[in-house]
């Protein structure tokens, strides 16, 4: 269990993985209601409309991303992008480049570059990238599983080098639930429910997820659907903003369901009832059952069960005479 007070050693390390499958923010563009909530923010306009909503998006990011950097000096960020077959880490890893050519002759380095503009530069050139190599990628999936994997690796780094540190993750996610997809993502979120790393999820898409769902219930993590995109930066803040502790004394909102469905191992599709194998977990449907675990190869020793149940009648040869 986690420690009951926060104590002034302790720092505060928020991963964000941000959803930028361009293929789903086009498929936006009808519905486009992202206004820019930050004025200061400049960032290159483009012609297509998916670019002008994800644009829109980050403004809405970075504000909640500067507000999470203001409230400690020893705060920690990491940010990293999962878009169609790519995730990358672009902060605080990628930026050092970008941050290095502004310093001057004077010695006026990184440190007196704000972090969070080069980030927001490289973001928006990044999403550029995207939209120049979306009709040569014909990749519309989003390696979501290995953008969590990144982000586990990045906070177990982080632990090595100082135990005080209290990570959380948290997921920008616009692409609906892949089923062959299960099996990846629930190794990610059982590993941060060993570590005691709290999931969180903030939904933009048009549908729920099922995994994310399941990892912020199994995590204690916060799972929010915003229903006016409009006032994303206020939800973000309100929600998201504070860390484990101070979320104890505050009224968030929380999970009423949870669809607890698991990925058959066969055909990688959502069942709600199915066989599982009894040394390895593995599940299957009714369709991929065979006489051995296609993962284990434990053979399976099931009894012919009939197609219809047949109906009971009492046999007459035991009925007592009087």
């Amino acid at each position: 269990e986690m420690q009951a007070e926060k104590s002034d050693e302790d720092i505060s390390l928020l991963v964000v993985v941000v959803d930028m499958n361009s293929h789903q923010w086009t498929n936006r563009r009808d519905n486009d209601v992202l206004p820019s909530s930050s004025s200061s923010s400049s960032t290159t306009t483009t012609s297509s409309s998916s670019s002008s909503s994800l644009t829109c998006f980050l403004d809405h990011l970075f504000f909640f991303l500067k507000a999470y950097l203001s409230l400690h000096h020893q705060n920690k960020l990491s940010v990293i992008l999962a878009s169609s077959g790519d995730s990358m880490n672009v902060y605080p890893g990628r930026i050092k480049s970008t941050t290095s050519t502004t310093s001057n002759d004077e010695g006026e380095g990184e440190d007196d570059t704000d972090p969070l503009i080069s980030l927001h530069a490289s973001m928006t050139s990044y999403l550029l990238s995207l939209e120049a190599s979306k009709n040569q990628n014909t990749t519309t999936t989003t390696t979501f599983s290995a953008a969590l994997s990144m982000a586990l690796l990045y906070i177990n780094r982080m632990k090595q080098t100082n135990k005080n540190i209290h990570p959380r993750i948290m997921v920008m996610n616009m692409s609906p639930d892949l089923s062959n997809q299960y099996i990846p993502v629930m190794n990610c979120i059982f590993s941060a429910q060993k570590q005691e790393i709290p999931v969180d999820a903030c939904i933009l898409g048009e549908h729920d997820s099922t995994f994310l769902q399941q990892a912020c219930q199994l995590t204690s993590g916060l799972y929010l659907k915003p229903h006016l995109h409009e006032g994303l930066a206020q939800y973000l803040l309100s929600t998201f903003l504070v860390d484990v502790y101070t979320r104890r004394h505050l009224s968030l909102p929380k999970l009423k369901t949870v669809d607890f469905r698991a990925s058959c191992f066969c055909h990688k599709k959502i069942i709600n009832a199915g066989y599982v194998c009894s040394v390895c977990l593995s599940i299957f449907c009714q369709a991929g059952m065979k006489l051995s675990c296609s993962t284990c190869g434990t053979k399976f020793a099931l009894p012919m069960m009939p197609s219809k149940p047949s109906s009971f009648k009492p046999s007459s040869s035991l009925k007592k005479e009087p």
